[in-house]
């Protein structure tokens, strides 16, 4: 039986090897070496993006004593569950004796804090967006499509420290028209990562399969979640107010025209996917 200290000594060794033996997936190199002002960075679904983002977080924040960082999710569970279980396993042999994260439970402390004085801030687009003001960074990650208010007033806080600010997303759950215009007017770097199996290759081929299986299951949004498209389809779409019961009638519009004028239906229930 080990001896506790030697116990501890063992498991330091292995927690730092996570920051050092992480071998980024091809597509996601770019992101990994690019300082870049803004990096968009749409992906599908179960293709790393969180991870890889938290991989390149914490590698500047242990190289570069008193950096600053922030990472924003979609909501206070996902923070910590997704974004603060990856930065903890990459963090951990580097993190202050007062800052320490509990699986199931997340972080101690809404700033992640490093011997060498670097930070972490754990923030969600449940906070209000004022929430978000009166800080700098050296980089600003959004993970998943964020509301106009936190898109603002997050990319404001990295100009200060000359930093980064980061979307990683896939294009479901929120409209994202008007970000996907900013992005292609200012010319963003985009790094777009589509499911394939050489892009994923922790998952066995039969986990793959199923995760194809699984998509197969929403047809309309397969263009984002699997091939990190901007739109999808929508299936089974009808017009609500155009019925059997249109009247249609013909109307003279001075001597050389004509239009249609169609007296409408009372609007029915929207007709969902099955």
């Amino acid at each position: 039986m080990l001896r506790p200290v030697v116990a501890r000594h063992r498991l330091q060794k292995v927690r730092l090897d996570e920051l050092n033996k992480f071998v980024p997936s091809p597509p996601f190199v770019p992101l990994v070496c690019q300082h870049h002002p803004q990096i968009a960075v749409r992906c599908a679904n179960r293709v790393g993006k969180t991870r890889h983002v938290c991989f390149k977080a914490a590698n500047h924040m242990v190289a570069n004593p008193g950096s600053r960082w922030r990472f924003v999710g979609p909501n206070r569970a996902q923070v910590q569950d997704v974004s603060g279980l990856y930065l903890s396993q990459f963090l951990q042999p580097y993190l202050h004796r007062k800052c320490y994260y509990l699986e199931g439970k997340g972080w101690n402390t809404s700033t992640i804090i490093l011997r060498n004085g670097s930070i972490c801030q754990l923030k969600s687009y449940d906070d209000r967006p004022d929430t978000h003001a009166g800080s700098s960074f050296d980089g600003v990650v959004l993970d998943e499509p964020p509301p106009k208010p936190h898109f603002a007033e997050n990319q404001a806080r990295t100009i200060d420290r000359g930093g980064q600010f980061i979307l990683t997303f896939t294009a479901v759950n929120r409209p994202v028209g008007w970000m996907r215009q900013i992005i292609e007017e200012q010319n963003w770097p985009q790094i777009v990562v589509p499911f394939r199996r050489e892009h994923v290759p922790w998952y066995s081929a039969e986990k793959f399969d199923a995760m194809v299986d699984v998509f197969r299951s929403s047809p309309w949004q397969w263009a984002q979640r699997v091939d990190a498209d901007w739109e999808g389809i929508t299936e089974g779409r009808v017009y609500t107010g155009f019925t059997k019961q249109n009247v249609v009638s013909r109307y003279r519009l001075g001597t050389s025209r004509s239009v249609s004028v169609s007296t409408m239906a009372p609007p029915q229930a929207i007709r969902r996917p099955s």
